[in-house]
């Protein structure tokens, strides 16, 4: 068998002989060809050169054909920043400053606007290449995290203050959401992977009003036309994880903060299929190969042969050292690999040695720290930035805010002394008050002024 046909059975939960592996290659892509992650996601035959090094390095049984939320919202009018090792990040939300949510302002979704056009260029120079022997997917932007994009934060109090109006604009999204799924279906991909991480943001009696009933029309339209469909959601996504199983998705991917053994029985459960999930910060990012290859092992080992895709927690990051992601390639072909019994933390030779870098309560400031992987990166990082920055404001003389990004050194000490696991979380002088999820500006306002009044 290919490495698509792994893919395919793994998706219908046939059981395979050796471990599936999907490495996420977005704009690391980039990175193996020697080229920013800007350039690379506006070019077709960039991201095809890229996908191409990948494909030869990594052994992988899939590949994306690009990882970035961003593509959708580009066409409907947000303005995007764009950095060199990273994906855009969204900077301006049409329906911001609209008091009430009017979707007519958007305009109708044309697919021939934005970067479809290099899409398509570079799915079909994979295709012909190497697309016969891997399954290609392609990732959408879901509809809760294109609505996001397009009103901000404010969405969150919208849920409470106009849960009409609200599903109005997601309804508005899934359709941008089927238009942009079967453009790639239309090009060829083997699979649908709808990406919809600020899903872990929200209740699951929330996930059942806003957001399963547009998935689930979505997951229909990708099954009507022949193809699977995965739910991909990024961020601790554990209090939703029996809702996303519920919906009518053939594959569920989750990140790093989610029980792998609990992805398992809840996929027997519901005869899924289901993906997940290498730490990008630690091991991809900042471990060694052997480090790498210890955790790749001890998942497949977890996830069994029946449904599980290796994979990691989100797309790779562009600096990821390649001999990392080189290494699991080959561990994972090479059936006379022994296992060697010892655990990540076992294995781990980086330096251990942590300074304190507690947020200590001050007279001056109240200090508030937001745990991301990077806000530039990772949309429910970014928004739960945007939610603290905007409720604070008029505040600036007794707060000061702070982005603490895991994926360094420092960022990894402070997660470490508070004893944080979900991404993003809010801490308010290092008390972790939200953990992976973002309330509405008024509830994060509340603990804010609760916290200054006591000083008092």
């Amino acid at each position: 068998m290919n490495g698509k046909e792994y893919v395919l059975n793994a998706l219908k939960r046939i059981p395979v002989e050796r471990p599936v592996w999907v490495p996420y290659v977005g704009c690391h892509g980039g990175s193996l060809i020697g080229v920013s992650a800007e350039d690379y996601l506006k070019s077709g035959e960039l991201i095809y050169n890229g996908l191409r090094e990948a494909y030869k390095l990594y052994k992988p049984d899939g590949l994306p054909l690009i990882f970035d939320l961003q593509i959708e919202a580009e066409v409907l009018g947000c303005e995007l920043i764009w950095f060199p090792d990273s994906p855009p990040t969204v900077i301006s939300h049409p329906l911001e400053s609209k008091p009430h949510l009017d979707i007519n302002l958007l305009g109708e979704f044309n697919i021939n606007k934005g970067r479809y056009r290099e899409l398509k260029k570079a799915t079909n120079l994979v295709k012909k290449d190497f697309g016969s022997t891997i399954a290609l997917y392609g990732l959408v932007c879901g509809p809760f995290t294109l609505s996001l994009h397009l009103r901000g934060s404010q969405i969150f109090l919208d849920m409470y203050d106009n849960p009409i109006q609200t599903k109005k604009l997601i309804d508005y999204c899934k359709e941008v959401v089927i238009k942009s799924a079967h453009f790639y279906i239309e090009n060829g991909v083997d699979i649908v992977a709808i990406v919809d991480p600020m899903t872990s943001q929200i209740s699951p009696e929330h996930f059942t009003y806003f957001v399963a009933p547009f998935l689930n029309s979505v997951f229909k339209f990708v099954h009507m036309r022949g193809k699977p469909a995965s739910l991909f959601v990024c961020g601790d996504a554990s209090r939703n994880l029996t809702e996303m199983f519920k919906t009518g998705c053939d594959n569920v991917a989750v990140d790093e903060n989610v029980d792998l053994k609990r992805m398992r029985e809840l996929a027997e459960q519901f005869r899924k299929s289901f993906s997940g999930n290498l730490g990008l910060a630690t091991p991809l990012l900042n471990g060694t190969e052997d480090e790498c290859v210890t955790e790749a092992l001890e998942e497949v080992e977890i996830g069994g042969n029946t449904g599980y895709i290796l994979s990691p927690g989100c797309d790779i990051p562009y600096n990821v050292p390649k001999e990392n992601l080189i290494a699991i390639g080959e561990a994972l072909h090479d059936k006379y690999l022994p296992k060697t019994g010892r655990s990540h933390a076992e294995c781990k030779k980086t330096n251990t040695r942590q300074p304190s870098i507690a947020s200590k309560k001050t007279e001056e400031k109240l200090f508030i720290d937001i745990i991301t992987i990077d806000s530039k990166v990772c949309p429910p990082c970014q928004y739960a930035v945007e939610a603290v920055k905007y409720a604070t404001k008029g505040l600036e003389s007794w707060v000061k805010i702070r982005e603490r990004k895991i994926k360094t050194e420092e960022g990894r000490a402070f997660a470490k002394e508070f004893g944080i696991k979900s991404i993003p979380t809010i801490c308010i002088n290092g008390e972790p008050v939200f953990r992976s999820m973002i309330p509405d500006i008024k509830t994060i306002r509340n603990e804010i002024e609760k916290r200054l009044g006591a000083r008092d």
